[in-house]
């Protein structure tokens, strides 16, 4: 008997040249096997591998590594983060803004005399 060679569908393309000759989606990965090929959903994405939805990463915080002081955008097959009005940062580490940046000295605790930068003032940038 004659052997038979395997078909690498996720290579292959129809009689036409044009298409994969597997129906995995766009947003799939394809995995060849031995007489047959796998369909699995990219990262960000879920569903069967014919069928892949974007999965909203913003809908739960346990989806995302935004900074609980950061809005989360969704974006297809991932998101991203930036800090609300009045942080700063990356997203993924946001610190509050400093809106006046010196006081007069008589307003912070020990200092009198000359303006105190608060925002470097003690452990947590407060002056208080």
């Amino acid at each position: 008997g004659g052997q038979c060679e395997n078909v690498n569908e996720c290579a292959a393309k129809d009689a036409s040249e044009l298409l994969p000759s597997h129906n995995c989606h766009s947003n799939a990965t394809c995995t060849d096997s031995e007489g047959s090929f796998g369909c699995t959903c990219k990262d960000g994405y879920q569903g069967d591998g014919i069928r892949c939805d974007d999965v909203n990463e913003c809908a739960a915080a346990s989806m995302n590594n935004c900074h609980q002081h950061a809005h989360c955008h969704n974006l297809p097959g991932s998101f991203e983060c930036a800090c609300k009005l009045d942080y700063a940062g990356d997203g993924l580490s946001c610190a509050e803004k400093c809106t006046k940046p010196f006081e007069l000295s008589n307003n912070v605790q020990g200092h009198f005399g000359s303006a105190v930068d608060v925002c470097h003032y003690g452990n947590e940038g407060h002056a208080f």
